[in-house]
């Protein structure tokens, strides 16, 4: 989104474009938020316009009444006859503030700001009075997968799905007077990503080969290196043969990668008077990028070096990181230091707020393999994950810097807490954190099998199919089962992957029925149910493998009774009772056995009430009522008996009974 916001201030202030569509969105995204201030407000939006188009919406959509009035306190008194609505009234009426109010903030008009802000820029170019053509430049866009290596199917298109759905809304109809014109190391893959896949023919890729000579010494020029010398010395040693004599009129040229790097090596030592057998002649052809790094780092004083090679470990730092590494890497540190390492190229400050910076992820690479021996990055990961580890109580989120570093030192442990605080996160719905953890499962998960890996892919699969992303889901679900597979081609009497890819599988039934594909769910539920006979079957002693029975067959039985076989849905409610009389004679106390007990109980006492068979009803009542309390005798605070308690004396006393069966 930052990305729109910066267009959009470009071409506004700059070329005097409007965006009212995408400006009022954005006001309700802000407002929805509680982000927006004064000083924002000021920033992005006209004072008069706002508050005469709320005015006139406020009329056919009380609901906004409340945003008025924060948008009259933030833009001071508007005297009714100082201005009109302007070109708002008209692209942003009734009909569209309806439903960009009825949009999930996060899950929804987010990614919708782009589709808005496309239809705006082509309302503006095709107006007689519009511009002829619009250029937008978008540099950099490598960013975006510059840790392709890392990145799960799910979230490797993530970060640039704004950026495909801003091109799909400008060329989608056909051309519209805009020009895009992107930049990155690698073409995109968009035609495969997922949702909102850009067709080839919207692209246009052309290669962009060495700089010439001239063109290189220029770049110099503006980048700040005076001496004619330097920049020969420099162009001399960044230059690469191509073997293409009709590139830049000869058969090589320079890198332009290698020619920013060393512009700053030129920088960091302005004084030094250069020369191209000052560099080290190791570095003469392509792909020496690592050399390169090491005489930037040469050439900066030695706090410097050590402060870089430290903050290079950390996905993003501010000031007060930078120092608690010092203090605790014994590196000097200063103010004015950490502004000549924040001012250089190889960091990019991050959008969301003042002070907050990046080291360039390929240098964060290069530091980590050519400069910092492997025990001095260690050292840094394990201070960074005690410091975030610090800021724990007072913020949560801080757990995936902790789980992100902790992968350093202890990668199973990591891969725990990782599946163990997923799974809390998805049981008390909270999105927010499960997003969070999903930015760094790649990377936690980069060399783990087996069981936890299973169980993460499962639970994300679970997150997907919560938040409507069924393809996503299915293919999660499907990696699981792959990933169970693999732990039991290695280990083939092991229980315990039998149960996991019980569980997958039933959890992929869950998807599949909840999409009406109802052949497919009972499918992968008889292969659950398989799965655990095989496990009973190597540890028979193992409860498990029954309490997964127990559900496999519970489901089974939903699924025939919401098809209306109720004879049959009958027959598997029993079988899960059964099950679950199994699991609870090897584990009578055990909590999770007598939910199971009580759900099954509860689920059958439903199908015999929607039935008419209401003396069978409530027996099968009674018995989960007290099947409820001896659970609660055990754990008083279950959330989920607590709540069946209630049901079922609702039940048993002739309220909110299930409807009769047709």
């Amino acid at each position: 989104m930052g990305g729109l916001v910066a267009l959009r201030q470009g071409l506004v202030h700059e070329h005097g474009l409007r965006f009212p569509r995408f400006d009022y969105a954005y006001l309700i995204y802000l407002d929805r938020l509680h982000s927006l201030t004064r000083e924002r407000f000021a920033q992005f939006f006209p004072a008069v316009e706002t508050v005469r188009l709320l005015e006139n919406l406020v009329e056919t959509l009380p609901f906004l009444g409340p945003l008025l009035a924060t948008v009259r306190l933030l833009a001071g008194v508007v005297p009714r006859e100082a201005g009109k609505v302007g070109p708002w009234v008209k692209a942003v009426d009734a009909s569209f503030a309806g439903r960009v109010a009825g949009l999930d903030p996060h899950a929804e008009l987010a990614a919708e700001l782009a589709d808005y802000f496309a239809a705006d820029l082509r309302a503006v170019v095709t107006r007689p009075d519009g511009p002829p053509r619009v250029a937008l430049f978008l540099d950099g866009l490598d960013g975006f997968w510059s840790r392709a290596d890392e990145f799960s199917p799910f979230n490797f298109h993530a970060l640039d799905e704004w950026v495909r759905r801003l091109l799909l809304g400008l060329f989608r109809e056909g051309p519209s007077g805009v020009v895009v014109v992107a930049a990155s190391r690698k073409p995109p893959t968009w035609e495969r990503a997922s949702p909102f896949p850009v067709p080839r023919k919207v692209l246009r890729s052309a290669p962009l080969g060495p700089l010439g000579r001239e063109d290189s010494e220029e770049y110099l020029g503006l980048a700040g290196v005076e001496n004619a010398a330097t920049r020969h010395a420099l162009v001399d040693y960044t230059w690469i043969e191509t073997g293409d004599p009709t590139r830049n009129g000869g058969s090589g040229g320079t890198h332009p990668l290698l020619l920013r790097l060393a512009a700053e090596v030129a920088q960091a030592a302005p004084g030094r008077s250069w020369d191209a057998s000052d560099l080290d002649r190791a570095l003469t052809e392509a792909g020496k990028v690592g050399e390169l790094l090491t005489w930037l780092l040469r050439f900066t004083d030695r706090p410097t070096g050590e402060a870089l090679q430290a903050v290079a470990v950390a996905r993003s730092f501010d000031q007060d990181i930078y120092n608690h590494l010092g203090a605790d890497l014994k590196f000097e540190t200063s103010p004015a230091r950490f502004a000549k390492i924040t001012a250089m190229s190889l960091c990019w400050a991050l959008p969301g707020g003042p002070g907050r910076f990046r080291v360039h992820d390929l240098v964060r690479r290069l530091v980590a393999e050519t400069e910092a021996p492997e025990e001095n990055a260690l050292n840094a990961h394990r201070s960074l994950e005690a410091y975030h580890r610090r800021r724990l109580p007072a913020n949560p989120l801080a757990i995936i810097e902790v789980l992100y570093h902790q992968t350093y030192s202890d990668e199973k442990a990591a891969a725990e807490t990782w599946n163990e605080d997923f799974f809390n996160a998805l049981d008390r719905s909270n999105l927010s954190m499960c997003a969070a953890l999903l930015e760094v499962w790649a990377h936690v998960f980069r060399r783990v099998r087996g069981h936890p890996r299973a169980d993460a892919l499962s639970e994300i699969a679970g997150y997907l199919a919560l938040v409507s992303r069924h393809d996503e889901a299915r293919r999660f679900y499907k990696e699981a089962l792959a990933a169970c597979s693999e732990a039991l081609a290695l280990a083939p009497q092991n229980s315990t992957a039998l149960n996991n890819l019980s569980m997958a599988l039933q959890r992929l039934a869950d998807l599949e029925a909840n999409l009406g594909r109802h052949d497919k769910a009972r499918r992968f539920l008889v292969e659950a149910l398989a799965a655990c006979s095989e496990a009973q079957t190597l540890a028979p002693q193992d409860p498990m493998a029954l309490g997964n029975r127990t559900w496999a067959l519970l489901r089974l039985a939903d699924l025939e009774a919401n098809l209306g076989r109720h004879d049959e849905a009958r027959g598997f409610y029993k079988e899960a009772l059964a099950a679950s009389s199994e699991a609870l004679a090897l584990a009578p106390q055990e909590p999770v056995f007598l939910g199971n007990r009580a759900a099954a109980l509860n689920r059958l006492a439903d199908l015999e009430a929607k039935l008419g068979r209401h003396p069978e009803a409530r027996g099968f009542y009674k018995e989960a009522l007290e099947v409820c309390r001896d659970l609660l005798r055990i754990v008083p605070g279950d959330r989920d008996a607590q709540s069946l308690r209630r049901r079922l004396k609702q039940r048993l006393a002739g309220k909110a009974y299930p409807p009769p069966s047709r």
